[in-house]
C-alpha cells in the first residue's frame, strides 16, 4: 500500500504504558525501538537474551510473536496516526530465532478497509535469512471507538489513550 510521501512518525506511545514491547521503562520487557524508512515500513532491531527462551540457545516463539505483533501495530500507527489493537495474526515460522543473534523486523501496511487494516510483516536475520512471517488484522482506535469501548475497559487504560490522542492530534 502507498502511503505517500515518507513523513515523521508519530509521537511514540511507549511512554504512555508499560508495554511489555516497547515501553523503556518496563525492565522485564523487550523494549523495542523503531525506524521508518521512505516507503512506509517499519522496522525494529532485536538482540535477545536468555531470559526470553524456550530451549537453551532458542527464542520462545511467543515472543517472536509478541516482535511481529509490535513491529505490525506501529507500522499502522505511522500510516494510520491512531493505535490499533490486533484483531487477528497469523505467524509462519520458518526457522528457530537465536539467542544473542541479531535480526531486524520489518512491517508495511497492505490495506485498509474502514476501520480494519491488515498488515504484513517478517523477522530475518541478516546471516539466515527469514525466520518468521506474519499477517495481521488491526483495529483503529479512535476517540469515538475508545469512548465506545470504555465500559470494557479499565479506566487507567481510557485515561493513557486519551493522553496520547493530545499529543497526536
Amino acid at each position: 500500500m502507498d502511503s505517500g510521501p515518507a513523513r515523521a512518525p508519530p509521537p511514540d506511545p511507549a511512554p504512555y504504558g508499560n508495554c511489555f514491547g516497547c515501553a523503556p521503562g518496563n525492565m522485564k520487557g523487550l523494549r523495542l525501538t523503531f525506524r521508518h524508512d521512505e516507503a512506509g515500513r517499519i522496522h525494529t532491531d532485536v538482540c535477545l537474551g536468555r531470559d526470553f527462551e524456550s530451549f537453551p540457545g532458542i527464542i520462545h516463539g511467543g515472543i517472536v510473536a509478541t516482535v511481529l505483533d509490535e513491529v505490525l501495530a506501529r507500522a499502522s500507527l505511522h500510516v494510520h496516526r491512531v493505535p490499533a489493537m490486533t484483531v487477528g495474526l497469523r505467524l509462519r515460522y520458518v526457522k528457530v530465532m537465536k539467542t544473542g543473534q541479531p535480526y531486524v523486523a520489518v512491517a508495511e501496511v497492505q490495506s485498509r478497509d474502514g476501520e480494519l487494516v491488515r498488515l504484513s510483516g517478517r523477522l530475518e536475520s541478516p546471516v539466515e535469512g527469514l525466520v518468521a512471517a506474519a499477517d495481521a488484522t488491526f483495529m483503529l482506535l479512535d476517540a469515538e471507538r475508545m469512548d465506545a469501548a470504555r465500559h470494557g475497559l479499565p479506566e487507567e487504560t481510557l485515561e493513557s489513550f486519551k493522553r496520547y490522542m493530545r499529543e497526536v492530534t
